[in-house]
């Protein structure tokens, strides 16, 4: 059973509406439309207008105003005492009308309560009725074989406040879902007695005794057992615990409200709240005297039988055909609660009825003097409204306009002649600039807007809006409904904000050309110097392949290196470009830690085997073992500070340790500190370490190289990771760089404490040999370095100059392996990996690698777009090629990050 407390509700009355303009009426009238938006305007000149409007009237010579102030004081006197009375006259008003209003509340509540209970009760015993028929159907049919715990059991009636027994013609009872101790006798009880004496077959509610089989209250139910011969058979009795509808007469929350289930006889059956005795408790008075009256239902106020407390009283009789006696729900809502929102009012009234008896004799007091302080500010607001910076006008109600400032006349250019009346019409001032073309040539005019104006212009069609004059000044209308139906209207000279907003505008375009020039720029030089850098190091590293003199290959090496080193400085300034330009974007991708940690260990390591130092690892046990971020950009970091500490350092070790700091959840801190023992840096010195193109001195430049950018990059790197970077260090004593990144927590990490999952190494991909593999490139020294290359690998190369040559070569005869150049003449690579992946046939499928000497994430990302499987940057090593050959033979392939060559090389 479903219900619910109907509650009245009262819609709001409207607000007032707002007046919108807006709109395009024509070239070079309105600039700019907001259609839709609520209208803004200041709120203290339309309270300056609205009261410039009602002081209209011209001060009276000073005799006649002393006769009208003594006539107005006695007036004033009479209207006072008028006023209190009306005051307390209307409360008393008020509150006797609340009080019957409240009264008739609570009978209207307590009625409908006691219907809506009698429903469910009606609801209830119904079905108890059906399932006590049905269960005499099924003894009737046989009455031997009828085993009552198991058609218990098939009715699934588990509920532990409702059992059914079956009583035999002595009272005796037979069967029961109770456990029957001992023979029970139940021949007394009401129920079964009423059924034995009873002629008509009818359902007993009895009064609530303490059960025999129960041993605790109950209420019961039952009905005859009728023999084939017509006799008493016995009875089929349905116990039911009184807190069953207890519960749900508590579930209302009336407050001291009082439910009862009252019998025909009196007998409360059940009521809510329960009494101490449930067995007890008889109703009489006024409501026996309406149930003997054989009235169905009924509200009256009295005081009730039960606890005594005064109550709004309303019944309703069970309308269940089948009862024995008749049955009633009694709902009884305490008088105090019902009338206490009348009994706070009655104190609140009184209160505030002496606040306004004090309030009207001190507000009668104060009018004759704010009435002459009116007169005075008259001229004070007249002179503000004068002199403020916007037009205004005021259309009351009637289209007139009472007020109107001359800087509005200024603006619109408004004649003399239009304004000599006393309150000239607004539909006037529209007509004459419609004729004057105010608004443009009358073709030109928005159609919509035009019928807007000829109606009158005062609408909700438009919102605020910005309209350029024939004169060149921009105005900018601003309009306001007022509650009488009025408005005010501003206007605005907004020709220098306009002039401003169009010279941002060209400012911030010019910005973004800018921009987007340094952007090319930087592609442009990226991969003009680094495609004769592919070539100067590739030829180097197949000279030092090559069988040369000791000489020859120190030469060698010494022009292999300085091209890394120039590559180094190339990728150095483009990264401080990007960081500059705020156009350095990280990845966020999971990695491994401690591999990250350890990748950059091992790169260095020959380095410092070199020069006798040790480089070391200290990682805490507390650090995670995966992460998500950018690897490749810890890396760097990290190879730049470890390479710094090499470098700078001539005996001893360098050191890098790695710990986890606190984090919110679903985020990971890690510190970094790199720690060497090198010649260390001054304090004064160390304020201008990350700056960039800055070294500690000239003489730093000059013994160790390098351009002053690295620890800048480094800094900018580790600040847009969600860090800091400091020093520590003192000359001579070596210095300790630490620096801490915000990460976000990967998924696959355990909790502290678990197991880690197995990690799933990549293994190196075999490098297969003997593949045919089709060169696109067009530059003549970068193709005869990758041939060489290609062929020392085991390869064989067809080598082609352009992505067209390339699209006919795959078609002709299909690779193994594709490598294409991104930019070429006739048809570029990206273009020429499109057009192969949309042929038909398995040549669609033939793996590409993209080579490019660009290095700005773009291209990575329109590489993979095109379909290329790998992306590498120029130069690229033997090494390299083989590696990313075997990766998408194998399956593997992906991106090879930019740069990531020459942090190898560093």
């Amino acid at each position: 059973m479903a219900w619910y407390h109907p509650h009245e509700c009262q819609a709001s009355p409207p607000l007032p509406g707002r007046l919108a303009f807006g709109g395009r009426h024509g070239p070079g009238v309105v600039s700019r439309a907001r259609r839709g938006r609520p209208a803004m305007f200041p709120g203290p000149i339309s309270t300056v207008c609205r009261r410039l409007r009602h002081a209209t009237m011209p001060l009276p010579a000073p005799a006649v105003r002393g006769r009208r102030r003594r006539d107005v004081g006695i007036l004033h006197y009479v209207l006072v005492l008028s006023i209190i009375l009306g005051i307390w006259a209307s409360i008393g008003i008020f509150l006797r009308q609340e009080r019957l209003q409240l009264e008739q509340a609570a009978r209207l509540e307590a009625s409908n309560l006691a219907r809506a209970l009698a429903d469910s009760t009606f609801a209830t015993l119904q079905q108890i009725d059906a399932l006590l028929l049905f269960a005499r159907d099924a003894y009737a049919a046989d009455p031997d074989a009828f085993d009552l715990p198991a058609f218990v059991r098939r009715q699934f009636l588990t509920a532990p406040d409702l059992h059914l027994s079956l009583v035999g013609p002595d009272g005796i009872v037979r069967q029961s879902s109770f456990l029957i101790p001992s023979r029970t006798d139940l021949s007394d009880r009401e129920h079964v007695r009423s059924q034995k004496e009873s002629t008509e077959d009818r359902l007993c509610v009895g009064v609530p005794v303490i059960g025999r089989l129960s041993g605790r209250a109950a209420l019961h139910t039952s009905r005859r057992i009728i023999r084939p011969d017509g006799g008493y058979g016995g009875a089929l009795v349905v116990t039911v615990d009184p807190s069953h509808f207890e519960r749900f007469f508590r579930s209302l929350e009336i407050g001291r409200g009082i439910v009862l289930l009252v019998g025909g006889d009196g007998v409360i059956r059940a009521r809510a709240p329960a009494a101490a005795d449930p067995a007890s408790g008889h109703v009489v008075g006024r409501l026996a005297e309406e149930a003997a009256a054989g009235r169905d239902s009924g509200a009256f106020r009295g005081i009730s039988e039960v606890d005594g407390i005064e109550r709004v009283i309303g019944f309703r009789r069970v309308a269940l055909p089948s009862l024995m006696h008749p049955l009633y729900v009694v709902v009884g809502r305490d008088t105090t609660e019902a009338l206490a929102p009348y009994y706070q009012d009655r104190r609140k009234y009184n209160v505030a009825g002496a606040c306004l008896t004090l309030l009207v004799a001190a507000a009668a007091a104060a009018l004759l003097v704010q009435r002459w302080r009116l007169l005075q500010s008259q001229a004070a607001l007249t002179a503000t409204l004068e002199n403020v910076s916007q037009g205004v006008i005021m259309i009351d109600a009637e289209g007139r306009v009472p007020v109107i400032n001359r800087r509005a006349i200024e603006l619109l250019s408004l004649p003399p002649e239009l304004l000599d009346r006393h309150r000239p019409a607004f539909n006037d001032i529209l007509r004459h600039q419609l004729d004057s073309g105010e608004f443009g040539p009358p073709e030109h005019i928005d159609p919509d807007f035009l019928r807007f104006v000829v109606s009158g212009g005062i609408s909700m069609e438009y919102g605020i809006y910005e309209r350029e004059r024939l004169n060149g000044t921009v105005l900018e209308v601003r309009t306001q409904l007022l509650a009488d139906g009025g408005a005010v209207r501003t206007y605005t000279d907004v020709t220098e904000r306009r002039q401003n907003e169009q010279a941002l505008a060209t400012a911030r375009d010019a910005a973004e050309a800018a921009g987007r020039a340094r952007s090319d720029f930087l592609a442009v030089m990226s991969h003009e110097i680094r495609t004769p850098l592919h070539g100067i190091i590739g030829v180097a590293g197949l000279l030092l392949e090559m069988k040369l003199g000791a000489t020859e290959q120190h030469y060698v090496r010494i022009v292999l290196e300085s091209g890394n080193h120039l590559l180094q400085l190339i990728n150095d300034i483009l990264d401080f470009s990007r960081l500059d330009a705020a156009r350095l974007e990280l990845d966020d991708t999971a990695f491994d830690v401690r591999d990250v940690a350890g990748n950059a260990i091992e790169l260095l390591s020959s380095e410092a085997r070199a020069k006798g130092l040790t480089l070391g690892l200290d990682i805490a046990g507390d650090v995670p073992r995966r992460a998500s971020g950018d690897a490749r950009r810890l890396r760097q970091v990290l190879l730049n500070l470890l390479g710094n500490g090499i470098k700078f350092t001539a005996a001893g070790s360098v050191r890098l340790g790695v710990a986890a700091l606190p984090a919110e959840p679903g985020r990971v801190r890690l510190a970094f500190t790199v720690t060497d023992t090198g010649i260390g840096i001054a304090p004064d010195a160390q304020e201008r370490l990350f700056t960039a193109f800055t070294q500690v001195d000239s003489s730093i430049s000059r013994r160790f190289g390098g351009s002053g950018l690295g620890l800048a990059i480094c800094r900018r790197l580790v600040e847009q990771m969600g860090g800091g970077i400091a020093v520590e260090s003192a000359p001579g004593k070596g210095s300790t760089f630490r620096f801490d990144i915000l990460l976000r927590a990967d998924a696959a990490e355990p909790a502290p404490g678990g197991m880690a999952p197995a990690a799933d190494p990549a293994e190196p991909a075999e490098r297969p040999q003997g593949l045919h593999v089709l060169l696109a490139e067009d530059n003549a020294t970068n193709r005869l370095v990758a041939t060489r290359m290609l062929e020392r690998l085991g390869h064989r190369v067809t080598a082609v100059t352009n992505g067209l040559e390339a699209l006919q070569a795959v078609s002709a005869a299909m690779p193994d392996v594709v490598l294409m150049d991104v930019m070429m003449p006739e048809m570029d690579g990206l273009t020429a990996t499109s057009t192969i992946r949309r042929l038909p046939g398995p040549e669609a499928r033939v793996p590409i690698i993209g080579l490019t000497a660009n290095a700005l994430r773009g291209d990575e990302v329109a590489c993979l777009s095109a379909g290329m499987d790998h992306f590498a940057t120029k130069p690229i090593s033997a090494d390299r090629l083989a590696d990313a050959i075997a990766q998408v033979m194998t399956g593997r392939g992906g991106i090879h990050p930019p740069g990531a060559a020459e942090e190898n090389a560093a």
